[in-house]
């Protein structure tokens, strides 16, 4: 057994560092307070040591550079440390959010991952992506393509088994126009790669931008849903004229929010946080906020 150790630089919360990020559905909750990722076909445990430490675990007779590597990238830093500019609300949120760990996948997994979990619970896509994961022995494009349309439906039919064609159809476009691989896509300008990514079936302005955020870390877009769009409205901290999320609501909060949020990209997560656990479409409970003293809604 080998083990590794990942001391962040104040506290951190395995817990909410595990609830609502992308790249974190790719671990499997276990009954213990554990999670479990197969990190190059090892299977890898995370658990919490202590205030500032996460302890990673998994079966080998030698210690695995490469496994550390990957783990030090999926966990690049504390949401404590980002920059969120000088608004007041950001930085009650930042104190209040700051020990969740931002994480780290590369575009192709954020792409079947964010798919999976449209309209699905974070706990139905962990158990859908880590099945298709152990099915295909690793997740590629071409892996993806080479499977029956009704085989891939069956395995990811909690998910939405009308997803496998969305999966199948973006894997054959990425296999055409990129090579089978979104790693240089991705590097793009934001906008660029915005209207390269939404050209692929299944995939909106909140999907590609989570792909972005969370592979090429983009700092200047955000995945923007129904429930982003209500906090940061209630919060004062957009002005929308338009209350359904159609595509250029999404976009039009997305550039308003980059003006006054340098780290917009990882700061998302206070608002998705915030809607999680106090900002309810109905009957808020503004008593627990965070952020109550400076929200108009509140006021």
């Amino acid at each position: 057994m080998q083990k590794f150790e990942m001391k962040f630089s104040g506290p951190v919360s395995l817990e909410k560092t595990m609830d609502i990020q992308i790249p974190a559905l790719e671990w499997l909750k276990e009954a213990n307070g554990k999670y479990s990722k197969f990190i190059l076909n090892t299977n890898v445990t995370v658990s919490q040591k202590n205030s500032q430490t996460l302890a990673f675990v998994w079966d080998g007779k030698r210690q695995n550079r490469d496994i550390e590597l990957r783990i030090k990238d999926a966990f690049p830093f504390l949401l404590k440390d980002i920059d969120v500019g000088d608004n007041e609300a950001l930085k009650l949120l930042q104190a209040h959010y700051g020990e969740i760990a931002y994480m780290r996948t590369d575009p192709f997994r954020a792409l079947i991952t964010t798919i999976l979990s449209q309209n699905r619970t974070g706990e139905i896509t962990r158990k859908v992506f880590h099945k298709i994961s152990v099915h295909l022995k690793g997740i590629s494009a071409k892996k993806i393509i080479e499977m029956p349309e009704e085989e891939l439906k069956e395995i990811i039919r909690s998910s939405g088994p009308y997803k496998a064609n969305f999966m199948q159809e973006s894997c054959k476009m990425i296999t055409k126009d990129f090579s089978g691989d979104l790693e240089r896509l991705v590097t793009l300008d934001t906008n660029e790669a915005l209207r390269e990514l939404t050209k692929l079936k299944g995939v909106s302005h909140k999907t590609a931008a989570c792909i972005l955020v969370y592979s090429d870390m983009k700092r200047d877009v955000t995945p923007v849903d129904t429930h982003l769009g209500r906090v940061v409205s209630r919060i004062g901290l957009v002005s929308i004229k338009n209350k359904s999320m159609t595509r250029l609501t999404q976009e039009d909060i997305s550039t308003q929010l980059s003006r006054i949020i340098p780290d917009l990209g990882y700061a998302h997560l206070f608002f998705v946080m915030l809607g999680r656990e106090v900002c309810f479409s109905k009957s808020p409970e503004c008593v627990k906020c965070p952020v109550a003293k400076v929200c108009s809604f509140r006021i």
